[in-house]
């Protein structure tokens, strides 16, 4: 029998500040869900208040909740999945991954590397889908294209003028901003994490550059794995990678690139963190092997 939406009744409104991406019911009472404040919470619907209770693990966006068995995975905008216990509330494993699938049977869960044909079952490597892709050569032409059609915006001025309309005291969050602004929450909050993750001296000269291709290429989608990285030096060394990418798709040396290198070199300790600088995109993937 096929509900009618007019007879539906609200019954109950949890109302929370923080972005939920995913939700997994496990009964009439419990509900767990992931936050862009890097948790899962716990909410028990029948509860006057419906308080939530953090389960703490991630360090970025939980976008992705499966149930396997008595147990939850939860993935994360990190590169991990972890799995926890539903009893307990507690998490009982962690394996860095890129985008995950549960196969039928719901006893494996599945994985993809950032390569595209690396697939892992559990914590294994399982076989390999075809050769590597290889890597196209990127050129400026699309960044001319979007300066040529007057689609560049600079991601930090973009992200200063909603972060100035959430300091007004009549505005209660993210959302007043994208009624505001006619842009999603997700879109506000990507923003406002431009401006309070990466380095001040970055941001600044992000602000004040005029090449029009150099902001063409430094969107807050490009800078958004960077914001996501943890410690002053990964941010940093991520930043560096993004600017040497920014002059090989432009096949020349750039004024304002050389300023950037100038202005990150003075912020790199003499420890930096080990580890590849050149940040990559969230890739997704998923098969069925039973």
């Amino acid at each position: 029998m096929t509900a009618d939406p007019s007879n539906l009744k609200l019954i109950k409104e949890i109302s929370r500040h923080d972005i939920l991406f995913c939700v997994v019911t496990l009964n009439e009472t419990n509900v767990f869900v992931g936050s862009s404040d890097s948790n899962l919470h716990w909410i028990n619907t029948q509860d006057d208040k419906a308080e939530a209770s953090k389960l703490s693990g991630h360090t970025s966006y939980v976008t992705g909740l499966e149930r396997v068995g008595d147990q939850l995975v939860s993935a994360a905008y990190d590169g991990k999945l972890k799995w926890w216990d539903l009893e307990n509330k507690t998490e009982t494993r962690s394996l860095p991954v890129r985008g995950t699938s549960r196969s039928k049977s719901g006893r494996k869960t599945l994985s993809v590397g950032w390569d595209f044909h690396t697939v892992y079952v559990d914590r294994c490597q399982a076989l390999k889908v075809g050769p590597a892709p290889p890597e196209r050569p990127k050129s400026a032409r699309r960044l001319r294209t979007r300066v040529r059609k007057g689609e560049v915006v600079n991601a930090v001025k973009m992200a200063r003028k909603y972060q100035r309309f959430l300091e007004r005291p009549d505005v209660l969050g993210y959302r007043d901003a994208a009624r505001k602004f006619g842009v999603s929450k997700t879109i506000v909050s990507l923003h406002m994490a431009v401006v309070t993750r990466l380095p001040e001296p970055f941001i600044e000269w992000l602000a004040s550059c005029k090449d029009q291709l150099v902001l063409a290429f430094f969107s807050e989608r490009r800078l958004r794995p960077v914001t996501r990285t943890e410690g002053d030096n990964e941010k940093v060394a991520g930043l560096l990678g993004l600017i040497d990418a920014c002059e090989r798709q432009l096949e020349e040396e750039n004024e304002q690139l050389n300023l950037a290198r100038q202005i990150l070199a003075v912020l790199v300790s003499d420890q930096p963190a080990a580890g590849p600088s050149t940040p990559k995109g969230r890739e997704h993937r998923s098969i069925q092997l039973d």
